[in-house]
């Protein structure tokens, strides 16, 4: 399972430090755009709700917009089987500009889309729309950039390399909550919640010309290039079902980290002014910081897993996870202050992030060569939608149905759990399969 992919590359002149790091640059540049926008729809989810979603009362808004929100996530599945079988056809190049074109369509639409109060029920719906097509086009985005950052790393730093796909999630994470806190400081909050919010989105449709000039400059990868068979989309759906067990094992490991993710960075903002109350700034500050905090994390995480191997890190940081989640949060609830909400925040950052840098190249690896794209965007795309993409809701519903301000720490220690089971079933099955083959 942790075989390097540099082996399927042809020998040839190793590339410069400064050719793999314009690689790397250029084939996360649309992760950037994915979670930008998905992180602002999060954040401004109380103004989105007021402006799209009109409801007798903000419970009933809130879980609306967040439920719209969820939508998106369940075309993760569709857009991961069909474009992930896409690109494991044509090529990385050719698939990522396509999943780049269908992301860019949904950011621009729910950037300019008028409010209910001027175009009615259509309002929701064009929202919705938007949402869809992010979605789709995430189900393979992901898996693409992993794989090919996988693909092009040098031999022992798979898990280095592999981690900038989220690494550049984070930096779009500071860059929206650092606007944010502007809009926070330049403007009152009735301006912000009228039309403010959408300035963010903006900035993001200004910036998709500039990432489909940097991806159409990507070069494909040696290990694509080298290899003699490409299947057909049907051939890779065959494949995809006769692997389900693996594509369930991997969706399970994938839950810690999506639960979490979207929790520190998606939730708790909302988590923050609506349950705790501090001030729209310092809300803004502690995503901020878990921002530059997972930024950090994540290639730690990954070169870890480069020297001792991704089993042990994944199976330490879900131990903690479940042994921690709730409680800290119960710390945060018992008492919010500013400081207790950084200190928390930036401990879950921290599980999320060494996890995630051994995670995502784990999954790279024990995928088949021939759908490796398919295979780990299915995954992900399953984990994503039943767990990430409700976070936001389930955390609310837990809230409101218990009275507990601490709820959503039983939704990460669950999908920490299913992770823990799932890294051991997958590692058991790789070392059996090895044994199968040495004596065969």
């Amino acid at each position: 399972m942790q075989q390097s992919l540099s082996a399927e590359r042809p020998s040839a002149s190793a590339p410069s430090a400064f050719t793999l790091a314009r690689a790397v640059v250029r084939v996360t540049a649309g992760n950037f755009l994915e979670q930008f926008d998905f992180f602002l729809f999060g954040f401004y989810a109380t103004q989105i709700a007021a402006v799209f979603f009109p409801a007798s009362s903000e419970f009933a808004s809130l879980m609306q917009t967040f439920a719209v929100f969820g939508a998106g996530f369940l075309m993760r599945p569709l857009g991961a089987i069909v474009l992930g079988a896409y690109i494991d056809r044509v090529g990385r190049r050719k698939g990522l500009i396509v999943t780049l074109s269908l992301m860019a369509s949904g950011t621009i639409l729910i950037a300019f889309v008028p409010g209910h109060a001027a175009i009615g029920a259509a309002a929701p719906l064009l929202v919705l729309l938007g949402r869809l097509l992010q979605g789709f086009s995430a189900g393979a985005e992901l898996g693409g950039v992993s794989v090919y950052l996988a693909e092009m790393a040098t031999p022992g730093r798979k898990g280095l390399y592999t981690s900038w796909q989220s690494g550049s999630q984070q930096i779009s994470i500071v860059v929206a909550a650092a606007l944010g806190f502007g809009l926070n400081r330049w403007m009152d909050s009735a301006t912000i919640a009228a039309w403010g919010w959408r300035i963010p989105f903006f900035v993001g449709c200004l910036i998709i010309p500039f990432i489909f000039v940097l991806r159409r400059r990507l070069e494909e990868t040696q290990a694509f290039k080298a290899r003699t068979h490409r299947p057909g989309l049907r051939e890779s759906w065959i494949a995809l079902v006769a692997n389900w067990k693996l594509m369930i094992g991997g969706a399970l490991m994938v839950a810690m980290t999506t639960t979490a993710f979207y929790l520190i960075t998606v939730y708790a903002p909302t988590f923050g002014k609506t349950v705790l109350h501090p001030s729209t700034s310092d809300s803004l500050l502690v995503t901020l910081c878990v921002g530059v905090s997972n930024f950090i994390w994540l290639p730690i995480g990954g070169a870890i897993s480069d020297r001792i191997g991704r089993k042990p890190v994944l199976l330490a940081m879900t131990a903690l996870a479940i042994l921690t989640a709730y409680p800290t949060l119960t710390f945060l609830a018992n008492g919010p202050t500013f400081t207790k909400m950084l200190i928390v925040l930036l401990w879950l950052s921290f599980l999320y992030a060494v996890y995630n840098g051994a995670m995502v190249v784990a999954l790279t690896e024990v995928m088949p060569a021939s759908v490796r794209v398919a295979g780990f965007s299915v995954a992900y795309s399953l984990a994503t939608a039943i767990f990430g993409g409700f976070t936001p809701e389930i955390s609310t519903a837990l809230i409101h149905v218990t009275g507990d301000r601490a709820a959503p720490g039983y939704w990460m220690t669950f999908a920490a759990i299913c992770a823990f089971c799932a890294t051991l079933a997958l590692y058991a099955r790789g070392a059996a399969a090895a044994r199968l083959a040495t004596q065969a």
